[in-house]
């Protein structure tokens, strides 16, 4: 590793060179405020709240943290008078410009701004970028993106009345950009209601199967439905249910139907993120149901740039639709679409919000502790490391659950190539429903080489139910019903 010798706020660090400023500090515990920042975009330096001081050769400098890059010998400093001034200037103008965005609130208590000396105006947006960043660079769809100049400059998106639905048209509704922006300007809810109540549900259909679902056909089109469940004991130990998930795709990386498999794992703050599996233990890890809102299909992107050229996607409904609709997409999107070859799709009546965790964290038990999530009949049930099981009503966190949710239609994932859940099956298995030929020859594949085992499953009756469920609360969500 070639590093470079530096000093921040007094202490002299080793740090990997290449590295910036802001990512120095923060790697040895040193804060420094953000709002353009996003370590899931490249940093853009358009707020400029991130300045330190920085000194070399005897002379000193303002500079942004967050694209500056790190120098042998280079002393910086956080939080010199100097930085502490300019951040109350940014701060200030911020203020102005939004005054009621809670976050420049927060910023502007913490560096005893009382108030501003600038005209106010009513705006939420910032002008961060990082939706339009992470639109471009982790989804290749830019749906939204900045117009005009200078004073004139604004943010254009799938949400803005005025563009009538061409950009919802090139939407795929994957929630990125409400996932990163900081001041609440995207809300997940208003795009899903916008996103998912235009979405061409019925054109996808045809495109993908060849018609369109009858009305009666709630669980979509499908081929078979199976109870499967794993016959590798280390990953039964691990998995959600039956471990059908992570068995049928170690069958398919193994038996060369993909080379990559995108999936969303978690940290010991159960904080979600994607991994691009290429390994048996890869996909172990990702073992388990993550039931927080994260935009797990920006992982595709790292697969591409990593040179994979026949990836599997595992995710919710939304996120099979997003990427269903880019396949079959005359739109010119960037993503590599070409490259995307199996959609592994879970059941998902609704999503969480991450502040669920804190409330496990400070209610229930320590996150650090909790070895699997999951839910049965109106218990999350929150599995310990060392065997304690604690059941949460739901009706206790319903508050957490993300209300976007309720305008999807979609509870089986009806736009993937192989869909799977655990309800409708006994305990220890997963109910697989098979939808396109490539499902139905990864379910064979993984029975023949003992992957899995599977049994035919006749009574539907509470999947058909939830399917039911989801698809009369989005018609009252939204007063629509499929396109």
């Amino acid at each position: 590793m070639n590093e470079v010798t530096l000093e921040i706020d007094g202490k002299e660090i080793k740090v990997e060179k290449g590295s910036t400023i802001l990512e120095a500090a923060k790697g040895i515990g040193i804060d420094i405020p953000t709002l353009c920042y996003h370590p899931l975009v490249s940093p853009f330096g358009a707020c400029r709240l991130c300045s330190v001081e920085i000194e070399r050769r005897g002379r000193k400098n303002i500079v942004t943290s967050c694209i500056y890059p790190v120098e042998e010998g280079l002393v910086v400093n956080t939080k010199s008078p100097e930085v502490i001034k300019v951040r109350k200037m940014i701060i200030e103008l911020l203020m102005a410009r939004c005054p009621n965005v809670k976050i420049l609130q927060d910023l502007a208590q913490e560096y005893g701004i009382k108030e501003t000396r600038f005209e106010l105006e009513d705006e939420t947006c910032i002008l961060c970028g990082l939706c339009t960043r992470i639109c471009e660079e982790r989804v290749g769809v830019s749906a939204i993106n900045f117009i005009n100049r200078g004073v004139n400059r604004m943010i254009e998106g799938p949400l803005e009345d005025h563009l009538g639905t061409n950009l919802s048209d090139v939407c795929i509704g994957c929630g990125a950009c409400a996932y990163v922006c900081p001041t609440g300007t995207i809300v997940l809810e208003d795009l899903y209601k916008k996103i998912r109540s235009s979405y061409p549900f019925g054109v996808v259909e045809e495109r993908t199967f060849g018609r369109r679902s009858e009305e009666d056909e709630v669980l979509g089109i499908y081929k078979n439905c199976y109870a499967v469940r794993s016959k590798k004991g280390d990953i039964l130990e691990r998995a959600q249910d039956g471990g059908a998930v992570t068995s049928l795709l170690a069958y398919a990386l193994e038996s060369g139907m993909i080379d990559a498999a995108v999936i969303t794992v978690a940290d010991d703050r159960w904080e979600p993120t994607t991994k691009v599996a290429t390994s048996y233990d890869d996909l172990k890890e990702g073992a388990g149901t993550k039931y927080t809102f994260y935009p797990s299909g920006i992982g595709i992107s790292d697969a591409v740039n990593n040179g994979y050229k026949d990836i599997g996607f595992v995710g919710t409904p939304c996120q099979t639709e997003g990427l269903r609709k880019i396949l079959t997409s005359d739109q010119p999107y960037s993503l590599g679409k070409e490259k995307i070859k199996l959609l592994v799709g879970l059941f998902c009546l609704d999503t969480f919000k991450q502040e669920l965790m804190g409330f496990i964290n400070d209610k229930i038990t320590r996150l650090q502790e909790v070895s699997k999530l999951d839910i049965k009949g109106r218990d999350l049930n929150v599995y310990e490391k060392n065997g304690e099981v604690h059941a949460i009503p739901l009706s206790d966190i319903e508050g957490y659950v993300n209300k976007g949710c309720y305008a999807c239609t979609d509870f089986s994932s009806e736009l993937a190539d192989i869909s799977i859940g655990s309800v409708g099956s006994d305990m220890g298995w997963s109910t697989v429903i098979t939808r396109t030929e490539k499902g139905v020859a990864l379910l064979e594949g993984a029975i023949n080489d003992g992957y899995v085992e599977a049994k035919e499953l006749e009574d539907l009756k509470l999947p058909i139910r939830l399917a039911k469920i989801k698809r009369k609360r989005a018609k009252k969500e939204t007063g629509t019903t499929r396109s």
